[in-house]
């Protein structure tokens, strides 16, 4: 069975955990970020040397093609997530955000993670259509989350 399905659910649940995590959701979505890494990594490696396959009765389906976007989100998202800590901690430093918003900052960029490992995988178009606005919807989240008028070029 392939791990392809956590690609959604550990982004997901990450997201829940940090607003339950309060001042500890800097070092959750730390190490939800590199797990999540860690298993595109693998969804990627086992797509480029295994045959297609579908999961969940046909609701995912995992080929070479949706292996190298899940590669590129895997790398890219683990790349935000951990610079994310350090822009955070600068921000609260700053004064631009106060430490109540922080838990709410990770919660976006995980769902938003979560929703673009979810496009590549998806064999159902109306499903896909889903995850590509909700990319939209969490991204634009987190562009207006300082909510300073130059986010919104």
């Amino acid at each position: 069975m392939s791990l392809a399905p956590l690609l959604v659910a550990v982004p997901v649940a990450a997201a829940a955990l940090c607003v339950i995590a309060g001042h500890r959701a800097a070092g959750l979505s730390a190490i939800a970020s590199v797990v999540t890494c860690g298993l595109g990594l693998v969804v990627a490696a086992s797509a480029f040397t295994a045959p297609a396959e579908r999961l969940l009765r046909g609701l995912i389906y995992v080929d070479a093609l949706s292996g190298l976007i899940v590669l590129i989100v895997a790398v890219v998202s683990a790349i935000a997530g951990l610079y994310a800590v350090a822009y955070l901690r600068n921000a609260l430093a700053a004064e631009e955000i106060v430490e109540a918003q922080v838990p709410w900052f990770y919660m976006w960029l995980h769902l938003s993670i979560g929703a673009m490992f979810a496009v590549p995988l998806l064999s159902n178009l109306g499903l896909m259509w889903v995850a590509i606005e909700a990319t939209t919807l969490t991204t634009a989240l987190l562009v207006a989350f300082f909510r300073h008028g130059h986010a919104l070029e």
